[in-house]
C-alpha cells in the first residue's frame, strides 16, 4: 500500500500535505495508567509523563508505551490586516520573515552511554524576546513583529483528543507488550516499576491504574483450568462407576497422561497458553 500510494503521490494536487501511513492501528495495549495533578501546568504534568515513559521503556517485554491526552503548546501570532495594510505590509513577508529566523539546520548528535544529545546550531527561537524582536521591512523602514501583532501561548485549538480520569483531566500512559511476551510477567515488572517511580513522584501528582488486562488473562486461565479439572474428574468418576475399576483405572491413568502429553507438545512447539489453544 505504500509502494503504490507513493507511486502517485506525485499526482496530488499541489499543497497536498501527505500522505500519512498508520500500520499500527492494531497495536493493543494491556495496561493503561492514568497521570492526574493537582498544582502543576498540563506542560509541566507532561514533562514528568515522559520521565515516567523513559523508565516503563525499560522494563522487560516492554515493546512501547504510548502518551494519550496529551495538548502540544504553539504560539499564536495575531495581527490587524488593517494595520498591515496601512504599513504595507503583506502576510507572506511576516512568514518569511518568521522562517529566515527560525532555520533549523541538523548539527549532529553526540552519543554517551546513556543517551544520546543533540547539537543544534544557533537560529531557532528561544525565548519569547527573540520572537518580539523579529524585524519585518515595511517599505524602508524596520517594524519589530511586537509593535504589529499580538503574540500569546496557547494549547492546540481545536484540542487534541483528551484523557480524563474520573472527570478529571489526565495523561494516560498505555503499554504495550512484545510480541512472545508473558502478559502476567509484564504486569508484575510494570507494578515493581511503578511503585518504585510513585516514591519519588512530586507531592500533587497520582499515578492511577486504569485498565489491566493482565489481571483479565489471569482470571479466564484460571476459570478455565478449573473447568477443565472439574470435567477429567467427572470423565473419571463415571469411568470407574461404568466400566468398573479395572477397565476405569486404565481410563483414569490415560486422561491425564494425554494430557499432559499435550502441555509438553505446547511448550516445545511454542503455544500459548490461552482459552484457544486449552480448549483444542
Amino acid at each position: 500500500m505504500r509502494k503504490k500510494v507513493g507511486d502517485i503521490k506525485a499526482e496530488l494536487p499541489s499543497g497536498t500535505i501527505g500522505p500519512f501511513f498508520n500500520d499500527e492501528f492494531g497495536d493493543t495495549y494491556g495496561i493503561i495508567y492514568a497521570f492526574t495533578s493537582d498544582g502543576f501546568t498540563h506542560r509541566e504534568l507532561k514533562d514528568y509523563v515522559e520521565t515516567v515513559r523513559d523508565e516503563l521503556l525499560q522494563v522487560p517485554d516492554v515493546a512501547k508505551v504510548v502518551k494519550i491526552g496529551f495538548q502540544d503548546q504553539k504560539v499564536y501570532i495575531e495581527f490587524s490586516s488593517h494595520q498591515l495594510a496601512n504599513l504595507g505590509i503583506s502576510r507572506a513577508s511576516i512568514m518569511a520573515a518568521l522562517q529566515e529566523q527560525n532555520i533549523l539546520t541538523p548539527s549532529g548528535v553526540v552519543d554517551t552511554e546513556k543517551e544520546q544529545v543533540v547539537v543544534e546550531a544557533t537560529g531557532k527561537f528561544g525565548p519569547d524576546e527573540n520572537l518580539r524582536n523579529v524585524t519585518v521591512y515595511a517599505g524602508s523602514k524596520k517594524v519589530r513583529l511586537v509593535d504589529i501583532a499580538t503574540i500569546t501561548h496557547a494549547y492546540s485549538d481545536p484540542p487534541q483528543p483528551g484523557f480524563r480520569y474520573n472527570g478529571i483531566d489526565a495523561i494516560g500512559l498505555a503499554v504495550h507488550m512484545r510480541k512472545g511476551g508473558d502478559i502476567l510477567a509484564l504486569e508484575k515488572n510494570v507494578a515493581d516499576k511503578m511503585a518504585a517511580l510513585r516514591a519519588d513522584m512530586p507531592i500533587g501528582i497520582e499515578a492511577h491504574l486504569v485498565a489491566n488486562q493482565p489481571k483479565v488473562v489471569h482470571e479466564a486461565v484460571n476459570e478455565f483450568m478449573e473447568a477443565l479439572i472439574e470435567a477429567v474428574a467427572i470423565v473419571l468418576g463415571i469411568s470407574f462407576i461404568s466400566l468398573g475399576l479395572r477397565a476405569g483405572t486404565v481410563v483414569a491413568f490415560s486422561i491425564p497422561l494425554v494430557l499432559a502429553c499435550v502441555f509438553v507438545g505446547m511448550q516445545i512447539w511454542g503455544i500459548d497458553l490461552q482459552r484457544i489453544s486449552l480448549g483444542a
